[in-house]
């Protein structure tokens, strides 16, 4: 009996239990669901407030500065007159234009009047020409009406997306903020119009710490309150640097001016090119000893609100970076001035220097990977191994291969255009064991040395994958790793570019391009060549070790005399 009473009394607990469990649940469960509802009642408030807390009515003044390319200007004005938002007062400062680009210019503005009442564009022209930037931002928000509540900064050389206005009006105005700005992509115009885009910059916004030493808050290309862009007294008016952009940006962050950006899609595209007027000025004032401190420094002004003493210790830790820079510059000119070593390779040289003596004559394979990279096959045999790349392909020339350049670039309407030429050839690897391979050739630029402005062009192209052996690793599981090229300098001169691909696993297959893109003069091609390090003609000739096997030093000095010989286009 007293078993019967003691299971009568457990399968009563248990349904006590059972019941507070069911109970405590369902009350945990009915919390859930009234949060969510009130949390989707915020969320539709919240939606309507964005959608008439501004109305279309807000009247958006854009500000474009320009000189002497009415081609980009006019894109970039029909781009803003696609807007979705409806009033739009777009002012374009002209400083300095030639005539002719002027007289274009006010015939296309003339011609877009009528399209759109509420969208409204016009030219102003500065008195004394050659402000820049940064005075001609000022004095294009000066020309804006009074109604104007806010205020965008376009460049003549950005396409705006049609949604830009709208979505960063209604950022501004949901998060009260008093600037925001934006992500954008970098194109460039390929010799058949098209845009293609090569790069993208996302700022992460209000970072001020991260701002001392890079600029993280956003490009000129920003939406402001008219009131709080005028409180700064707006943009720097040096006409010395080109960082007017970071430096009013880091003293709006620092001044509790609230910073908004949006993170993507981008909003906008900027185009690269040689002749904007920031490079342009970075290109005249390059020489200049006082510019280079003046835009080392320049933007640490902005951040002056928040005390001398920040600004004296962002002063210094840009001081040493700037030290640490002119050190890697030292390096490069030793690099150059002993034929690749220099004194970040010396170790390296040393390590060359004893697996030279280590291996022996016989001790490995000699192997070669790239099939005819010295060229000295038939033509119809180098287009048998070798494939055209880019539109502008490659032809066989005496031995070498000739890989042209974009004349047109040398025009003033096509300094954004892009030809890309060059041959490529996959070559089959397949390791058994991951090893160091050696990636190597010569390669110059072809040019009348008779014309001084040939000579002069050469020194404005910085040594870059465009002029590159570039090779896309494949590995055996199956991975990629793009991007890894030996570059040369933009030299009328012979020069041997040299990589090492030092991967830890075993490489399948590499496909090697040489590469030549974005460049107004043809090259030439020569001794291009892939190979194992662990042999001992890879590792003396990298070493620097003279050669004592005969018929490789014959081979040397053919292909050398080849190369110093002049070559009949």
């Amino acid at each position: 009996m007293l078993d019967d009473m003691e299971a009568q009394w457990m399968r009563m607990e248990s349904r006590k239990r059972a019941e507070t469990i069911e109970v405590t649940s369902f009350e945990r469960r009915l919390r859930e669901i009234r949060e969510k509802r009130r949390n989707s009642a915020t969320e539709i408030r919240m939606a309507r407030e964005m959608g008439s807390s501004f109305a279309d009515e807000s009247l958006v003044g854009v500000v474009m500065t320009h000189k002497n390319r009415p081609g980009y200007c006019e894109k970039a004005v029909e781009a803003l007159l696609q807007q979705t938002h409806r009033k739009v007062e777009i002012v374009i400062v002209d400083d300095g234009s030639e005539e002719a680009h002027v007289k274009r210019l006010e015939q296309f503005v003339y011609s877009r009047k009528k399209d759109d009442t509420l969208k409204s564009v016009k030219i102003v022209k500065i008195a004394k020409p050659g402000k820049y930037l940064g005075e001609a931002r000022n004095f294009g928000c000066s020309k804006l009406s009074e109604k104007t509540e806010y205020v965008l900064f376009s460049d003549d050389d950005n396409l705006a997306e049609t949604n830009e206005i709208e979505t960063m009006l209604r950022v501004l105005v949901h998060t009260k903020a008093d600037v925001v700005t934006a992500s954008n992509e970098f194109f460039v115009t390929a010799a058949n119009g098209t845009n293609v885009v090569v790069g993208s910059y996302h700022p992460l916004g209000n970072a001020l710490f991260p701002g001392i030493f890079e600029n993280v808050f956003g490009d000129a290309n920003a939406l402001w309150r008219k009131s709080a862009f005028t409180s700064l007294e707006g943009f720097a008016k040096d006409t010395s640097y080109s960082l007017q952009d970071w430096e009013i940006l880091a003293k709006a962050s620092s001044s509790g001016l609230k910073l908004v950006t949006v993170p993507a899609p981008a909003l906008y595209k900027y185009r690269t090119h040689a002749k904007s007027m920031s490079k342009q000025k970075e290109a005249d004032a390059s020489s200049s000893d006082p510019y280079e401190d003046i835009q080392f420094t320049g933007p640490l002004r902005g951040f002056a609100p928040l005390g001398e003493e920040l600004v004296q210790l962002a002063t210094f830790s840009k001081t040493m970076r700037k030290e640490y820079e002119a050190m890697e510059k030292t390096v490069r000119t030793l690099r150059k001035e002993d034929g690749g070593g220099g004194a970040d390779a010396a170790l390296g040289k040393v390590a060359l220097k004893v697996l030279c003596k280590t291996l022996t004559y016989g001790s490995t394979t000699e192997t070669e990977y790239v099939a005819d990279g010295t060229f000295d096959a038939a033509p119809l045999s180098s287009q048998d191994n070798w494939h055209v790349h880019g539109e502008g392909g490659f032809k066989p020339v005496d031995g070498a291969i000739l890989v042209p350049g974009n004349e047109e670039m040398l025009t003033e309407d096509a300094a954004g255009s892009t030809l890309v030429s060059g041959a490529w050839q996959r070559i089959e690897v397949n390791q058994l064991e991951a090893e160091p391979l050696v990636l190597s050739g010569w390669a110059k630029v072809i040019i009348d040395a008779s014309k001084d402005d040939d000579v002069e062009l050469l020194d404005t192209f910085e040594k870059s994958a465009d002029f590159s052996l570039h090779a896309d690793v494949e590995f055996s599981d199956g991975t990629k790793k793009y991007g890894v090229s030996a570059n040369f300098p933009e030299s009328s001169e012979w020069s041997r570019s040299i990589a090492v691909i030092d991967e830890e696993k075993r490489i399948a297959s590499i496909t090697l391009v040489c590469m030549r893109r974005w460049r107004p003069r043809a090259a030439l091609f020569d001794d291009i060549s892939l190979q194992p390090l662990n042999s001992r003609a890879v590792a003396c000739d990298l070493a620097g070790v003279a050669e004592e096997d005969d018929t490789t030093s014959e081979k040397q000095t053919r292909r050398t005399r080849r190369r110093i010989s002049k070559v009949e286009l």
